[in-house]
């Protein structure tokens, strides 16, 4: 049992010092967790990615704790953008490719992202695009 779930007996048991007014608020807050819940410890570790300002994919991710499980959802669409690096990730964790093909890959990912960019801020007609060999995917 955690220490947020003890009683005011059991914490003094433990050699906790406690006034009168502790111990009221310490049964207070068990009869209130037992009651409704408590999600203090419920947290999750994922993959984050790096973004600028504008929300865009940087080439960066990164590892972190949450601390609202619970508000979690399994994403089971598919990945777009700056997201794709996302799919060399998991294949590296599950040890299916190796670090140089996950580092290859994502560097691959973040290229195609900054050169869809790149093409956006061009604000070519599509006729001038074609003229000029840019390709959009």
């Amino acid at each position: 049992m955690s220490l947020a779930n003890w009683s005011a007996d059991q914490a003094e048991k433990c050699g906790e010092k406690l006034s009168e007014k502790d111990k009221a608020w310490k049964d207070k807050h068990l009869k209130y967790l037992k009651e409704y819940g408590d999600i203090t410890d419920m947290t999750a570790s994922g993959y984050f990615l790096s973004s600028d300002y504008n929300d865009r994919f940087t080439g960066g991710f990164y590892n972190e704790v949450m601390h609202d499980y619970v508000d979690l959802e399994y994403y089971r669409g598919e990945f777009n953008g700056g997201e794709r690096v996302l799919l060399p990730i998991k294949y590296f964790l599950n040890d299916d490719i190796d670090e140089e093909t996950l580092v290859k890959a994502c560097e691959i990912i973040k290229k195609q992202e900054e050169v869809k960019q790149e093409t956006r801020y061009l604000n070519l007609l599509d006729e001038w695009k074609e003229k000029l060999g840019i390709k959009e995917k």
